[in-house]
């Protein structure tokens, strides 16, 4: 049942859907073409890029001669997403593309997809957190987390955790571009896929994986993870700021920029699988993914400057995180205490190889990760890109791309 602020608040959210997330509403703002900035020398990590928004974002970068490593959980899928992409790309100006398989349901395969990127000793320009699912079913992985929580809310923490000191190396560098003709430098940004469906919701700091509840909704469990990250990008972008200072990212230079973003209502395999009904009835009205990827491009092309740091973003432009009156807003040190939580959850599951709670009832169809594991393997693909596989896959329903909450 909705309490009546819960009701407020998806009736605020229903109306401003059908009045600016649709593609009418795209169309209407004749926004400008992005620039074809060139993004030769740059590497960036691109999660759940193998169709959808991910594949759209991937494609648009690679275009710009950036090198895209591509994550994907499959990697039949992931490499047949590569070739694809190359067949309608040609050559571009310097890019590359590189497959990493990693599911990212799992702590284990997302900490080895970090350790294997640290390893190799890349610079790292922007990470790209579009994986996400919408599971209905309450549903744990083969560690024991709950499967929403797990890939929208632990795993973005994880991974950026994981990828913040590289993407701090690639800061410092005053010419992290030396192979760009056009520019020297680019300051390393985070961008997160969300969705406005977290307007629905106020922070959950406790039963993150909704264990105590005897109904489970895995809409709200999506809204509520996709809070988290609009909350957790915030705070990244906070401690960078007392960290290096506020007039070195008035420079928008030297540090790494943090920003969260709302696709709008996209036609996507993730919406049509998670939200059927939904797509049935607004499937003519829906966004192209590309008009999905827009400000995603938007925020890793823009001089970062001229970027407000943890902003929630729609439409190139920042917007609220909250709806008026809807009593969502948590203080810094609810956030704060939401991270910590993560990590201890996190550090506590590498410890004892998984999650363990009482009542955890694991899917059957998820085995255990890392017996599954085969050694990382690199290989060429025809096109002499390479592929990159880390470890064998579970199934996830949006198959890593974002299944906008309606």
């Amino acid at each position: 049942m909705f309490g009546l602020g819960s009701l407020y608040r998806n009736l605020v959210f229903a109306t401003e859907g059908y009045t600016h997330y649709l593609a009418p509403a795209f169309a209407s703002k004749k926004l400008p073409q992005l620039p074809e900035t060139s993004l030769v020398g740059a590497h960036i990590i691109v999660t759940g890029a193998n169709q959808g928004i991910g594949y759209a974002t991937a494609k648009a970068l690679f275009a710009r001669g950036a090198t895209v490593h591509m994550v994907c959980r499959d990697e039949a899928r992931g490499a047949a997403a590569m070739k694809r992409m190359e067949q309608e790309l040609g050559a571009p100006r310097g890019g590359a593309l590189e497959l990493h398989v990693a599911d990212l349901s799992s702590l284990s395969q997302t900490r080895h997809l970090v350790e294997r990127y640290t390893s190799s000793g890349k610079p790292l320009h922007a990470l790209v957190c579009n994986a996400g699912v919408m599971q209905h079913e309450r549903t744990y992985t083969s560690e024991g987390f709950e499967y929403n929580f797990a890939v929208n809310t632990l795993m973005t923490q994880v991974l950026q955790a994981g990828l913040r000191p590289v993407l701090g190396r690639t800061a410092a560098d005053e010419s992290n571009l030396p192979q760009n003709v056009e520019r020297k430098y680019y300051t390393p940004r985070v961008v997160v896929v969300s969705s406005a469906g977290m307007l629905t919701e106020s922070l959950a700091v406790t039963d993150l994986e909704m264990r105590k509840t005897s109904r489970f909704d895995g809409t709200k469990q999506y809204a509520r993870g996709k809070r988290h990250q609009v909350a957790l990008c915030e705070r990244w972008a906070r401690l960078e700021a007392e960290n290096v200072g506020s007039e070195r990212i008035a420079s928008g230079k030297g540090y790494v920029g943090f920003y969260s973003m709302h696709p709008g209502w996209v036609e996507t395999s993730g919406v049509q699988n998670a939200l059927p009904k939904f797509y049935e009835s607004m499937k003519n009205k829906l966004r192209s993914v590309e008009q999905g990827a827009d400000t995603v491009l938007f925020l890793l092309l823009e001089d970062a400057s001229q970027l407000k740091p943890g902003a929630f973003y729609f439409d190139r432009k920042p917007v609220s995180k909250h709806i008026t009156g809807g009593f969502t807003k948590a203080k810094p040190e609810v956030v704060d205490k939401l991270a910590l939580e993560l990590d201890n959850l996190a550090t506590r599951a590498s410890v004892h190889g998984e999650h363990s709670q009482r009542g955890v009832r694991k899917s059957p169809s998820f085995k255990s990760s890392l017996r599954n594991s085969p050694s990382g393997t690199l290989r060429n693909s025809p096109s002499g890109s390479s592929l990159r596989a880390t470890n064998s896959q579970t199934k996830v329903d949006s198959e890593g791309e974002d299944a906008s909450k309606p």
